[in-house]
C-alpha cells in the first residue's frame, strides 16, 4: 500500500511565520506602551530638563519644580581693579546675586572717560595714563550699584618703540629724572617707580629693572618699587633689558637726598589673628586685620602695607586698587600681608567666610530616580547653596550619605530631608519617585 505524502507549499509557511513574528511585535509593543504609561504617569516631568544640570553639580539658585521661581538682583560685584595699556580695551565682568538672578539690564558710568571710557556693553577702552572710577547701576533699582577702578598704565612696549628716557616716579606723580648734576628728593615712605619714555613722549611703566646704590639701606625694594626708609643720600644708577622688543637703556648716576618725615617709624613685627571669621555681603578693610602698621602712608606715593592674597576659594574679590575685598561666598582665603618698608614684616591670615544661618530650606534635585543609581541633592537656603546640613530619609529604602548622595535600594516612594545643624528647628523635604527609568530618553536608550 503506497503512503502519501503531504507537502505544505511553502509560501503558506511564510506566511504563518511572518504572522507569528507580527503577533510577536504587537505583544511586545503592546508590553513597551504599558510601561512607558507607567512611567510617564509618575511626577517629575521636569526632571529630565535638568537632570544634566545637576549631575554636573553646578551650584546655582535653580528652582527645577514646576514652580519655577526667579530672583531679583539684590547685589552687584564687578572685577577690579581693572587695568590696561594704552589703546588696549577691556570687557567688565560682573556677577549679579543671588545665583539665579535674571535681572541683568546695567548701566555704565566713568568718571573720567577722557583716561578710561566704557560703552553700553561695558566695554573698558584705556586712552591715556591715569586712574578712573566706573560705576555699575541696576536700572530696574538704582540702588543696586557697584563701582571699580580702571587704571590706564601707559602704552604697551613693541619692537617700533623708541625708548629715550629712564625715569622714577611717585605713584600717578610727575616723572622725576636723575642726572649727574641734578638730584632727586624723596620723603621717608615714598614709593618710587620705573618708568620709560618714548621720543613721543609716551610713559611705559616696567616692574623689573636693575638698580645699583651705594648706599642699600635708604631703600627696600618691593615688587618692582623702591621705597624710602631712612634718612640720607645714595647714588643711584638704573638698567633695563628687554630682549624681546630690543631695547636696553640705562641711567646716568645720579643721587638721591631722602628727607626725614615725622613720625616715620619701619614696623618690626604684626600683630594679628591667624584666624578671621566673616558673614557673606561683609566689606573688609584688610588694614585692620594688622596692628603696628606704620602710621600715615605717604599719599599719593602709595600703601604702606601690601597685601597678596594666596589662596582663595573663589570667597572674595578685590572691590579696588585700594586692596577692599568683598565676601560673595562661604569658603576661606589666605592673606598675605607685608610691610613695605620692612619686608621681612609679614602676616598670614586666614578668611574664612561662613555660612548664615538660614531661615527657610529648600532641596534641589530630581523628583524621579531609577533605581540603584547614585544622585546629588542640595540644599539652599535664602537664595544661597548652604553646605552644612545632615541629610535623612524619612520614607522609603535609600542610602543617603554626607553631601546628599543617595542611591536608592527598591522602587516605590520616597522622602528625604535636609536639616540645617546651625537650627535644627529649619528643615525642608522632597518626595522622590524611584522606578524603573529616571526619564523618558533613559527608557528609550535601555
Amino acid at each position: 500500500m503506497k503512503k502519501e505524502v503531504v507537502v505544505k507549499d511553502k509560501s503558506k509557511l511564510r506566511f504563518e511565520l511572518l504572522r507569528a513574528l507580527a503577533l510577536a511585535a504587537f505583544f511586545c509593543t503592546l508590553i513597551l506602551a504599558l510601561v512607558i504609561f507607567v512611567e510617564s504617569g509618575t511626577p517629575g516631568g521636569e526632571s529630565a530638563k535638568h537632570s544634566s544640570f545637576i549631575s554636573e553639580g553646578i551650584k546655582n539658585v535653580v528652582d527645577i519644580n514646576d514652580n519655577e521661581q526667579s530672583y531679583a538682583t539684590s547685589r552687584i560685584v564687578a572685577n577690579s581693579p581693572l587695568t590696561g595699556t594704552l589703546g588696549e580695551k577691556a570687557q567688565i565682568e560682573l556677577t549679579l546675586y543671588p545665583k539665579g538672578a535674571t535681572d541683568r539690564d546695567v548701566t555704565y558710568t566713568s568718571s573720567d572717560p577722557d583716561t578710561v571710557s566704557v560703552d553700553e556693553n561695558g566695554m573698558a577702552t584705556f586712552r591715556k595714563p591715569g586712574s578712573s572710577t566706573i560705576e555699575v547701576v541696576l536700572k530696574s533699582n538704582p540702588e543696586v550699584k557697584a563701582t571699580l577702578s580702571a587704571i590706564c598704565v601707559g602704552a604697551a612696549i613693541t619692537n617700533d618703540t623708541h625708548i629715550t628716557k629712564l625715569g622714577l616716579s611717585l605713584l600717578n606723580g610727575t616723572p622725576r629724572y636723575g642726572t649727574r648734576t641734578q638730584p632727586i628728593t624723596v620723603s621717608e615712605g615714598e614709593c618710587l617707580y620705573g618708568h620709560l619714555y618714548d621720543d613721543q613722549g609716551n610713559a611705559y611703566e616696567i616692574s623689573r629693572f636693575s638698580v645699583t646704590m651705594s648706599n642699600e639701606s635708604l631703600f627696600t625694594r618691593f615688587y618692582g618699587s623702591l621705597t624710602a626708609v631712612k634718612a640720607g643720600s645714595t647714588t643711584m644708577r638704573f638698567e633695563y633689558d628687554d630682549d624681546e622688543n630690543n631695547v636696553h637703556i640705562s641711567s646716568d648716576e645720579f643721587t638721591v637726598n631722602v628727607q626725614k618725615t615725622d613720625g616715620f617709624v619701619i614696623p618690626q613685627q604684626f600683630e594679628f589673628e591667624e584666624e578671621v571669621h566673616f558673614g557673606l555681603d561683609e566689606r573688609i578693610d584688610p588694614y585692620k586685620l594688622v596692628q603696628n602698621a606704620t602710621p600715615g602712608a605717604a599719599e599719593p606715593s602709595g600703601d604702606n602695607i601690601a597685601f597678596y592674597m594666596k589662596r582663595n576659594d573663589g570667597c572674595l574679590i578685590a572691590l579696588s586698587s585700594n586692596n577692599q575685598y568683598q565676601t560673595i561666598d562661604v569658603g576661606k582665603a589666605k592673606l598675605e600681608v607685608s610691610s613695605r618698608y620692612n619686608p621681612d614684616c609679614k602676616a598670614l591670615i586666614t578668611i574664612i567666610v561662613d555660612e548664615p544661618t538660614p531661615t527657610t530650606l529648600r532641596i534641589v534635585g530630581n523628583d524621579r530616580i531609577a533605581v540603584d543609581s547614585q544622585y546629588r541633592y542640595y540644599a539652599y537656603g535664602d537664595s544661597t547653596y548652604i553646605n552644612d546640613v545632615t541629610w535623612s530619609v524619612v520614607k522609603g529604602h535609600v542610602d543617603i550619605e554626607d553631601g546628599g548622595f543617595i542611591r536608592s535600594r527598591s522602587m516605590g516612594t520616597m522622602v528625604i530631608r535636609a536639616t540645617s545643624k546651625k537650627d535644627p528647628s529649619v528643615y525642608a523635604e522632597m518626595t522622590v519617585t524611584v522606578s524603573l527609568f529616571d526619564n523618558f530618553g533613559c527608557l528609550c536608550a535601555r
